[in-house]
């Protein structure tokens, strides 16, 4: 039960303070104290640093997304491998999202199933096809065949803008 008369609150809101059970979260002062089964701590160091480390990218892609789609400018040589190790970057950090905790009343929620259901129920979205390695997708895409095809694939570049949203 909460100290909040439940009448203010929206369904959503409403449903995550009545159905939170002492095992599903941890308070901020409990984190090292207590077992969190392997969930991610959003302030600890490293995450932050690999927060950081996602940001970069997600501003470097800000600048270079839009220059190759309105250009046709693909990637070629050591910028092909480093833009397909950005785009495993970020299938790192979705496989990261899976297992992040996120705060509901100052209580760090670290139950898998809710965190999965959170991330699928929101971010996913944006941040699966934003993920999606396209330089390997279109290595061997040339000719007539696979324009629409080409195109399709180039718009999904459009997604990691769409990631921008979050910060």
């Amino acid at each position: 039960s909460s100290d909040v008369c439940s009448s203010d609150l929206s369904s959503p809101q409403r449903a995550s303070l009545d159905l939170l059970e002492n095992h599903e979260y941890v308070l901020e002062e409990e984190w090292g104290n207590v077992p969190t089964n392997g969930v991610i701590n959003p302030k600890s160091r490293w995450k932050e640093t690999w927060d950081l480390g996602v940001l970069t990218f997600i501003l470097y892609s800000s600048i270079v997304v839009p220059f190759r789609i309105c250009f046709s400018a693909e990637a070629e040589g050591n910028m092909w491998f480093f833009e397909v190790g950005i785009s495993f970057f970020f299938l790192a950090d979705v496989l990261f999202n899976f297992n992040t905790a996120y705060s509901v009343d100052d209580k760090w929620v670290i139950n898998h199933s809710r965190i999965i259901g959170r991330y699928l129920s929101g971010w996913f979205w944006i941040d699966m096809p934003a993920s999606l390695p396209i330089e390997i997708m279109t290595m061997n895409q040339n000719g007539d065949d696979g324009g629409l095809h080409l195109g399709l694939l180039r718009f999904l570049r459009m997604f990691r803008l769409l990631r921008l949203l979050r910060l």
